[in-house]
């Protein structure tokens, strides 16, 4: 069983069983998301004919929008089929546990799930697939620690209520020009 720090305040629980042994972990690139960090990348063998791995990528929540699960999930699982150059990948339903969203995922000789979840302003992305006889323990795999409800970006503020956004950036705007015009050259007659 491991616990992998994520941040100082959030933890993967990843349950291998106990005759696991630790491998090298797999190279992952995040070069298609450059605002991401990764910040766990392990690998496990799992006896005779399997094998695990974990990786957990950060990023900044401020611009999170409600409704961005989905489409994060599909990224991290596009980026577990070509990090095992899997000709193909069949995710399952984006389902919301407490604090976190699941999704469950496989291909030819594997299985997997991601987990997403919030922490003081970061959005942790992880991903744990297993190959081999015995992964049922996936199940049991998430993120512990001090999760938080996701963030109320700006952006989703502002969706909400598109009225007083209209009403602040028309106040914002009279400001400027009001600023703008007091502060201009006058001609000197």
């Amino acid at each position: 069983m491991s616990e992998l720090a994520v941040t100082s305040a959030l933890q993967l629980h990843v349950p291998v069983p106990g005759d696991a042994t630790p491998m090298t972990a797999p190279a992952v690139s995040l070069d298609a998301m450059p605002t991401a960090e990764l910040v766990i990348a392990r690998a496990w063998k799992l006896g005779p004919g399997g094998d695990a791995a974990a990786v957990c990528a950060r990023a900044d929540a401020s611009l999170w929008i409600d409704g961005l699960e989905a489409p994060v999930l599909d990224g991290a699982s596009a980026l577990v089929r070509k990090q095992l150059d899997a000709p193909a990948l069949s995710a399952g339903a984006v389902v919301r546990e407490g604090l976190t969203f699941v999704q469950g995922f496989e291909g030819h000789g594997f299985v997997g799930r991601h987990r997403l979840g919030f922490s003081a302003g970061d959005a942790v992305v992880c991903s744990v697939v297993c190959r081999g006889p015995d992964c049922g323990w996936l199940e049991q795999m998430a993120l512990r620690g001090e999760l938080t409800p996701a963030p109320a970006g700006v952006l989703a503020i502002a969706a909400r209520h598109p009225r007083m956004t209209l009403v602040v950036a028309g106040m914002l705007a009279v400001v400027i020009m009001v600023m703008v015009v007091r502060r201009r050259p006058r001609p000197a007659w």
